[in-house]
């Protein structure tokens, strides 16, 4: 898939409107953000995919959550940490699963990407060391991929999700106590 024309206008349902494979190709083809590019709180948007498949597979990510619906990550004002934004079943907005930020290669395809690692922090996320690889479509409008260990051995398919701006301002976890770093 060659770069549309039209990007720069793309909203997030045309991002999620795209099959699985020519995302995956676009995802390919995008350029990295700069850790200082995000900053605040963004919207989140799972893709659901055009079939039953992978309709389900996004439902089992929801019931994995305990029935938490996933609104979106936020961005540390000093680069280098973030978290998910999640809303329970009784209605609660939470801040966890914290994760790093920073520029690096992605495994996917060794190309510059954003990487958020769950993996330095204790958190469910991190247990799988799922691994988010993100890219920018346009300014405010993000395309990642997340993959995890795979049972068996290598890693899951990339699955990808979308995030966008403009951000709301940098809250911060609810309980910074609670997903200590792995770090030394």
């Amino acid at each position: 898939m060659t770069l549309p024309d039209d990007i720069e206008l793309w909203q997030p349902p045309r991002v999620l409107g795209v099959r699985y494979d020519d995302l995956i190709a676009l995802w390919h083809q995008l350029p990295s953000p700069a850790p200082e590019e995000l900053a605040g709180e963004y919207a989140g948007y799972d893709y659901l995919g055009h079939s039953q498949e992978s309709f389900l597979s996004s439902y089992a990510r929801l019931e994995r959550g305990g029935g938490a619906w996933w609104l979106g990550k936020a961005f540390s004002n000093v680069p280098g940490e973030g978290y998910n934004r999640l809303l329970t079943p009784e209605g609660r907005t939470v801040r966890r699963d914290r994760f790093s930020v920073a520029r690096g290669t992605s495994a996917i395809d060794g190309r510059p990407a954003l990487v958020l690692a769950y993996r330095d922090f204790d958190n469910a996320p991190g247990s799988v060391d799922l691994v988010d690889d993100l890219r920018r479509v346009r300014a405010g409008l993000y395309l990642a991929v997340a993959t995890a260990n795979a049972p068996g051995g290598g890693r899951t398919a990339p699955e990808p999700f979308v995030i966008a701006g403009p951000p709301n301002g940098w809250v911060g976890v609810d309980d910074p106590d609670l997903e200590l770093t792995h770090a030394p």
